[in-house]
């Protein structure tokens, strides 16, 4: 059974990419865009039980200090579970999300940073509130904007070293097409609990992908 999780990309307080929706309604989506907490209370509204959002500021090494109030304030306005992907340092910064309103941070190189304190957040706060962010291209894991020399199994066995059992998993490739087959490798593998990333876009593809990891 599969769970869907809209995602929402910040960028300096807004989104970053607009809804595709029915014709005739682009300005109401527009401004749903520039609203993220309006669009986070429309989500709420349709039933989801989770909201992916990412602070794409931090990823790009920018001030994302609007994302972070934004963030805050969705996360006492909002009954809904937020899991937020983050390139954020130090680790601290990592509690003060969990403290206030955030269920799950979702992290990858910053394991290998400060492995021990993220070991000790994870005592914390338990492996299901932190899990890793796995970005991939050609297999290998990708930092920011940088290619690592690790693989994405290799990342995974230093993440399951500190206690982490769940793996975001994003490839580069997607754009030109799924490979599945290297999902369900890197699953099979590290025995992880598995969300794939934009992995379907539309119904087709999403039952494409059940299919694949029922089969598997």
């Amino acid at each position: 059974m599969f769970l869907v999780i809209p995602e929402i990309v910040l960028e300096d307080g807004h989104c970053s990419y607009c809804i595709q929706g029915e014709s005739g309604m682009e300005k109401h989506y527009e401004k749903l865009s520039d609203n993220p907490d309006k669009l986070c209370q429309l989500w709420r509204r349709e039933n989801a039980k989770a909201l992916h959002i990412v602070d794409l500021d931090s990823y790009r090494g920018l001030d994302n200090s609007q994302n972070i109030e934004l963030l805050k304030y969705i996360s006492k306005s909002v009954d809904i579970l937020i899991q937020l992907s983050t390139y954020e340092r130090p680790v601290s910064k990592l509690k003060e999300f969990l403290d206030n309103g955030v269920y799950r941070v979702i992290v990858d190189d910053i394991i290998l940073e400060d492995k021990e304190e993220m070991r000790m957040l994870i005592e914390e706060y338990t492996a299901s509130r932190v899990a890793l962010n796995v970005e991939v291209y050609r297999g290998n894991a990708i930092f920011g904007h940088e290619e690592s020399k690790l693989s994405d199994i290799e990342l995974a066995r230093h993440a399951a070293d500190i206690g982490i059992n769940r793996a975001y998993y994003y490839d580069r490739l997607l754009p030109l097409g799924h490979d599945l087959g290297r999902i369900l490798h890197f699953a099979k593998e590290t025995k992880m609990r598995i969300t794939v990333v934009e992995g379907a876009n539309g119904h087709r593809e999403l039952i494409k992908l059940q299919d694949k990891f029922m089969d598997g």
